[in-house]
């Protein structure tokens, strides 16, 4: 199912705002996410961030070897591919 303002009918990307992103409207409460939904959605990410770090730990990475995908793009002028230094 897709959620749309009434209003406007502008995608609603998340269900936790109470306002229409584009227009500005109060969205119907039908549309939102219950309090009782909002717990169990942070309750899910938070065993899955816990599983995440644990795997992490047993693998032996750690959030400071680089395991993030950051790394060096290859000097100082970003690393995007847009062009040079100026």
């Amino acid at each position: 199912m897709r959620y749309r303002c009434p209003s406007c009918d502008f995608p609603i990307f998340n269900r936790r705002v109470k306002r229409c992103e584009s227009c500005g409207a109060d969205l119907p409460q039908e549309l939102l996410y219950s309090e009782q939904q909002i717990e169990s959605i942070d309750a899910e990410f938070e065993k899955n961030k816990a599983q995440v770090d644990r795997m992490k730990r047993n693998s032996g990475v750690s959030s400071s070897d680089g395991g993030d995908g950051g790394g060096d793009w290859g000097g100082s002028c970003g690393g995007d591919g847009g062009g040079g230094c100026d």
